[in-house]
């Protein structure tokens, strides 16, 4: 069962997930697979009944902070639209499910989300605001936007400050043959690749390099100088678990031994905006979590750059005439 996850069917893996975690391997042995995605996204595609779930714009909710610093934080989520289309909650399907199962009915005997998520916030010890009844707790905790506990006391005196204990970094693949730290960051404006159906998100310039509605791989002049490569130019990415072709941007805001991709781009799938727009660049990680929260580790891989002897104009709005000298960019 899969709710927003997306997948790219041409490296036989979830978009958001690598190809060694064998995501579609495994869903292939899945009976039923329902997706509750609000589009046609690349793990839709391949489920047997589609059930779309509200925007969260017209849904409830709630989510505990991470990381929390010491101090638990929960966020409130309530709709601020009327639902548009005959969607029901994700929840709500599930409820309305179990209630055809007896043993499951037993272990979820709320009528619906809204009266889930109510018990769980009367549930709650006593915030930092004054509330006592469940009324009072589930009114204020939609009030002031979320719940925290009570402030914490002054320090006393002679305490120990906060320590964080730091790993050294490392990279998977040889230095010599992937001579990059690979540094693969979330666009500001897809994000992971959730905002990547939005036409205005798509067509908006990115911040910092003024590109829209691509992906590129950020190198340094010397790096440029180099390779002989300038803006524009199509480079192959390799690292040890795959490769993607991407126009070169120059840019003197890198380490000369670290190339950087957005994360965002690359669907086979997620509606006509998304769709074969830009590379996957989550095709260069391998399996490996990270050790806080099991995600994935972004920045733990090396690469290697590679000319193709194409050359392609990228939708940017700046001009660099004049400010890599030397580089022929135009």
């Amino acid at each position: 069962m899969s709710a927003t996850t997306t997948r790219d069917s041409s490296n036989g893996g979830d978009s958001t997930a690598p190809e060694a975690a064998g995501f579609l391997e495994a869903l292939s042995h899945v009976p039923l697979v329902v997706s509750f995605a609000s589009m046609a996204d690349e793990t839709a595609v391949w489920s047997d009944l589609i059930l779309p779930d509200r925007s969260y714009l017209e849904s409830f909710g709630y989510e505990v902070v991470r990381p929390d610093f010491g101090s638990t934080v929960v966020s409130s989520q309530q709709p601020v639209v009327t639902p548009i289309f005959d969607a029901r909650a994700t929840g709500d399907v599930l409820l309305t499910v179990a209630r055809g199962i007896p043993a499951a009915a037993a272990a979820m005997p709320w009528n619906d989300e809204v009266e889930y998520l109510d018990r769980i916030i009367a549930a709650l010890p006593d915030a930092a605001y004054p509330a006592v009844t469940p009324e009072e707790k589930r009114a204020r905790f939609q009030q002031h936007g979320g719940w925290w506990p009570t402030a914490a006391g002054a320090p006393q005196p002679g305490a120990q400050p906060f320590v964080v204990a730091v790993e050294r970094a490392a990279f998977e693949g040889n230095e010599t043959e992937f001579p990059y730290f690979l540094h693969i960051y979330p666009s500001v404006l897809l994000s992971d690749g959730r905002g990547a159906p939005l036409p205005l998100l798509q067509g908006v310039p990115d911040p910092m390099t003024t590109i829209a509605w691509q992906s590129w791989v950020e190198i340094h002049p010397t790096t440029a100088e180099r390779l002989d490569v300038r803006d524009g130019d199509l480079l192959r990415v390799t690292s040890p678990h795959g490769e993607i072709v991407l126009p070169a941007y120059v840019t003197p805001g890198i380490r000369p031994d670290t190339i950087a991709i957005p994360a965002g781009q690359g669907h086979s799938d997620l509606g006509r905006y998304a769709r074969e727009r830009g590379a996957n660049v989550v095709r260069l990680l391998g399996a490996t979590l990270a050790d806080e929260g099991g995600g994935l580790r972004w920045n733990g891989v090396r690469a290697a750059l590679a000319r193709t002897g194409e050359h392609i104009a990228t939708a940017a709005l700046e001009s660099k005439v004049g400010v890599t000298e030397g580089l022929g960019h135009e």
